[in-house]
C-alpha cells in the first residue's frame, strides 16, 4: 500500500507578515510619516523606486491595513493588523496578479472558508477551518481544474470517505479513514481507469487477501496478510501473465521454498528459504532453461561444492566453498568445454601453480602464486603454442632479465627489470628478428 499524499497532515499556510516581498531588487529607500491620532504610516521602496511595503504602526506595534508589493508593483499581500498580529481577512497574490491565496485569521489562527489558487487562477485547494484546524471536506485540485483530493476531516484527523484522482479525472484512491487511519476497503486504480491494488484495512494494517494489478489487467502480485505480515505463499507475476515469482513466508520471513521464472516461462531460480535467509542447495537456470549454477548455502554464505554452466551447458566454473570463501583448486572453462584457468586458492587468495589456457586448449599464462601474488618464474604464451614472455617476480613486481617474443617465435624485446621497471639498455626487434634502431 502505498503512503497517502495530499492534504492529509498538511498545515494551513499562516501568509503572516514576517517576511518581504520576493525577488532580487534591494531596498533603497524608507520612509516614516505621521498620519494622526498617534499613528505613522511606514513605507519602504524598491530601488526601481516601486512601492514595496506600506504599515500602519501604533504605539510602536503594526495596527490597520498592511500591504507588500512585487518589484513589478503588483500586488503580493494584504490584510489588518490588530496589536502586532494579523487578524481578519488576509490575501495573497502571485507577480503576476493572480490571486494566490484567501484567508480569515482570528486569534492568530485560520478560521471560516479558506481557499488557495495555481498561478493560472484554478482553484487549488478549498476548506473550513475552526481555530486553525480543518473540519468537514477539505479538496484539492490540479492546474487544469479537475478534482485532485476529497477528504474529510473530523477533530484535526481525516474521518470518512475519501477520493484522490489522476489527472486525467480518472479515480486514483478511494478508501475510509476512521480516526486518521485508514479501514475497510482500500482501493487504488492506474490512470486508464484499470484496479491497480485491493486492500482490506484492519487497524490501520493489511488484512487478508492483498492483490494489486498491472496497468493492462493482468495481475501482478497477490498474497495473505495479517496485521500487515504476510502468511502463507506469496506470488508476483509478469505483465505478460506469466509467474514471476512464488515464495513462501512465515511470521514476516521468507520461510520455505521458492521459485523464480523468466518472462518465458522458464524456471530462473530456486531454493529454500530459512527465516528470510536461503539455506540448504540453491539452482539458477539460464533463460533456455540450461542450468547455470548449484551451488548450498549454510549459516547464510555459501559452503561445499559449487558449479557454474554456460547457456549452452558447458560446464564453466567449479570449486568448492567454504563458510564463503572458495578453497582448494578452482576451475574455469571456456563454452567449448577446453579449460580456461586451474588456480588454488587459500585462505581466499590465489596459492602455488596456476595455469590459464586459450580457448584453442594451448596453454596462454602459467606461473606460482604466493600469498595472492606472483612469485618466481612467470610465463605467457601466443594462441599458437609459441612463447610470449618470460620473465621473473618477486613478490609480485617483476625483477632480472626478461624477454618478448613475436608470435611466430622471433624474440620482440629483451632488458632488465629493476624494481619493476626496465633497466636501460632495453633491445627491441622486428618479427624477422632485426635490431630496432
Amino acid at each position: 500500500m502505498e503512503k497517502q499524499e495530499g492534504v492529509v497532515g498538511k498545515k494551513i499556510k499562516k501568509g503572516t507578515f514576517a517576511g518581504g516581498a520576493k525577488g532580487d531588487a534591494m531596498i533603497s529607500a524608507k520612509a516614516l510619516s505621521s498620519v494622526g491620532d498617534g499613528e505613522q504610516l511606514k513605507k519602504e521602496y524598491y530601488e526601481n523606486g516601486q512601492l514595496k511595503v506600506a504599515i500602519t504602526i501604533k504605539d510602536g506595534k503594526p495596527a490597520g491595513p498592511v500591504k507588500y508589493y512585487y518589484a513589478n508593483g503588483q500586488l503580493e499581500k494584504e490584510g489588518i493588523y490588530e496589536d502586532g498580529a494579523p487578524n481578519g481577512p488576509v490575501k495573497e497574490y502571485y507577480e503576476n496578479g493572480q490571486l494566490r491565496s484567501a484567508i480569515t485569521i482570528k486569534d492568530g489562527k485560520p478560521t471560516g472558508p479558506v481557499k488557495y489558487y495555481h498561478a493560472n487562477g484554478q482553484l487549488e485547494k478549498e476548506g473550513v477551518y475552526e481555530d486553525g484546524i480543518p473540519v468537514g471536506e477539505v479538496k484539492e485540485y490540479y492546474e487544469n481544474g479537475q478534482l485532485k483530493s476529497a477528504i474529510t476531516f473530523k477533530n484535526e484527523d481525516p474521518d470518512g470517505p475519501f477520493q484522490y484522482y489522476h489527472a486525467n479525472g480518472q479515480l486514483e484512491k478511494e478508501g475510509v479513514y476512521e480516526d486518521g487511519k485508514l479501514a475497510g476497503l482500500f482501493k487504488e486504480y492506474h490512470a486508464n481507469g484499470q484496479l491497480r491494488s485491493a486492500i482490506i484495512i484492519k487497524d490501520g494494517k493489511p488484512t487478508g487477501p492483498v492483490k494489486s494489478y498491472y496497468a493492462n489487467g493482468q495481475l501482478e502480485k497477490e498474497e495473505v496478510c495479517e496485521s500487515g505480515i504476510p502468511v502463507g505463499e506469496v506470488k508476483e507475476y509478469y505483465e505478460n501473465g506469466q509467474l514471476r515469482s512464488a515464495i513462501a513466508s512465515k511470521n514476516g520471513n521468507l520461510d520455505g521454498p521458492f521459485q523464480y521464472y523468466y518472462a518465458n516461462g522458464q524456471l530462473e531460480k530456486e531454493g529454500v528459504y530459512k527465516n528470510g535467509n536461503p539455506d540448504g542447495p540453491i539452482k539458477e537456470y539460464h533463460a533456455n532453461g540450461q542450468l547455470r549454477s548449484a551451488i548450498t548455502i549454510k549459516n547464510g554464505n555459501p559452503d561445499g561444492p559449487f558449479q557454474y554452466y554456460h547457456a549452452n551447458g558447458q560446464l564453466e566454473k567449479e570449486g568448492v566453498y567454504k563458510d564463503g570463501i572458495p578453497i582448494g583448486a578452482v576451475k574455469e572453462y571456456y563454452e567449448n568445454g577446453q579449460l580456461k584457468s586451474a588456480v588454488d586458492i587459500k585462505n581466499g587468495i590465489p596459492e602455488g601453480p596456476f595455469q590459464y589456457y586459450h580457448a584453442n586448449g594451448q596453454l596462454e599464462k602459467g606461473g606460482v602464486y604466493k600469498d595472492g601474488k606472483l612469485e618466481g618464474p612467470f610465463k605467457e604464451y601466443h594462441a599458437n603454442g609459441q612463447l610470449k614472455v618470460a620473465i621473473t617476480v618477486k613478490d609480485g613486481i617483476p625483477e632480472g632479465p626478461f624477454q618478448y617474443y613475436h608470435a611466430n617465435g622471433q624474440l620482440e624485446k629483451e632488458g632488465f627489470y629493476e624494481d619493476g621497471a626496465p633497466n636501460a639498455p632495453v633491445k627491441e626487434y622486428d618479427e624477422n628478428g632485426e635490431l630496432k634502431a
